[in-house]
């Protein structure tokens, strides 16, 4: 038991990164992806009808009819038929949000490799006229809104149209009622990992809301490199190498989750290259003798104390690592108990119970439930041949505050 406390603590000592704050911008980098010529994506047939569609928004009974599996929350989410609706109000609209995706189950995941992440970005819901519009939001480049150099900032950072909506009919008050099922299952480079989605294949299995997220999870099926049929490869050290590569179908259960931003960010921390801890960077235009610098925040978990007075005392909101329910049980009680042994460095710092593990709820006990959820951390078991674990995080780039830790702990971790 002492090698799997060992190789736990490995795990969890790179995984978290653990500062905390009095009260809580990094940037978030993303890899560029080109996108295969001859795809859509939602708005790019401009103008051109659909079958069926009429001139203009149309009455809301007519679209969200009575067959309608409706969820409320941040938005309230609408699914009538193969059809997914969001119901945006006009308080949610240039409100910065996290979009993850995260890959449940694929036929692109090769189990002699490292499972990876997915994509992340920061965007925001517009309106133009009777349309509603997808934006990315770029955090490379910041300045003194009251700056003069900001106006040229801003516009800079004003990122791509990812998408956009024609609003098929407006609520009571107000909310613009749009069809978002094109946004999971067309070829968005920035969302979907596989190329040539295949709406035929693709459908939206199901759609929750909550007060401060919406997740929607997907089947998708088009086109991907892999192994000739038969022989994935996957041995220990075999790679995807086993046969010849070649384009054929593939599919995938997606999940994807968009929550918002905190209201206010939290107070970043600069980075200090003598202290070791995870960091995001950022241009700043605003310094006073015009030069330009690069800024960086630390990644770190926002604390805040219950009683601010004493000297030590419980988290307003713990942190809490959620153990994946896919972990041989043998070994959950010793993950938690992995991580609640960082609970007496908290207490150092000033706080009690500060960081605590918890076993996910299966499907059964919890179908809202979700590890991918981008408000939960976890520590995900994976299947994989690999002997090694990963951990990293998702911060908010305003301020370094990680919003959602992720740990892999592969199958085959005794080994290491």
């Amino acid at each position: 038991m002492k090698r799997v406390q060992t190789s736990l603590t490995i795990v969890l000592v790179a995984a978290f990164s653990l500062p905390v704050c009095s009260r809580a911008s990094a940037t978030m980098t993303f890899t560029s992806v080109a996108e295969p010529q001859q795809q859509e994506r939602p708005g790019d047939r401009g103008d051109e009808p659909k079958e069926g569609d009429s001139d203009g928004p149309r009455e809301y009974s007519e679209v969200i009819t009575e067959d309608a599996v409706t969820s409320t929350g941040m938005f309230d989410v609408h699914q009538v038929g193969d059809d997914l609706f969001f119901e945006i109000p006009p308080s949610e609209l240039e409100n910065e949000m996290l979009l993850i995706q995260r890959t449940m189950e694929s036929t692109l995941q090769d189990p002699g490799s490292f499972f990876t992440g997915g994509p992340r970005l920061i965007v925001q819901w517009e309106r133009q006229g009777d349309r509603v519009i997808l934006r990315g939001k770029d955090y490379d480049m910041i300045a003194d809104s009251t700056a003069a150099i900001w106006s040229v900032v801003s516009g800079f950072r004003r990122g791509p149209v990812l998408a956009t909506f024609d609003v098929e009919a407006y609520s009571a008050d107000s909310s613009a009622v749009i069809d978002v099922s094109d946004m999971f299952l067309s070829n968005i480079p920035e969302l979907n990992p596989i190329d040539g989605l295949n709406r035929g294949r693709s459908w939206v299995e199901d759609s929750w809301a909550f007060e401060d997220a919406v997740n929607v999870q997907v089947t998708q099926s088009g086109s991907g490199p892999g192994a000739s049929p038969g022989r994935r490869g996957g041995g220990p050290g075999g790679g995807r190498g086993g046969g010849q590569t070649q384009t054929r179908s593939q599919t995938a259960k997606v999940f994807f989750s968009m929550a918002r931003l905190p209201e206010e960010p939290m107070m970043p921390r600069w980075h200090d290259e003598r202290v070791g801890f995870n960091s995001s960077r950022s241009y700043d235009f605003t310094r006073p003798d015009n030069r330009l610098e690069q800024i960086r925040f630390i990644h770190r978990f926002k604390l805040e104390k219950q009683n601010p007075n004493a000297e030590i005392s419980d988290p307003i909101e713990p942190i809490v690592y959620w153990i994946d329910s896919a972990t041989p049980d043998w070994l959950k009680p010793w993950i938690v108990k992995g991580v609640n042994e960082w609970q007496p460095a908290f207490e150092e710092a000033g706080f009690s119970n500060a960081i605590v593990g918890r076993v996910a709820p299966t499907q059964e006990e919890d179908p809202s439930f979700s590890m991918y959820d981008a408000r939960h951390s976890v520590i995900y078991w994976r299947p994989s041949t690999v002997a090694n674990a990963t951990g990293g995080q998702i911060v908010d780039p305003r301020s370094g505050q990680i919003l959602k830790g992720e740990v892999n702990m592969c199958h085959n971790i005794m080994e290491l």
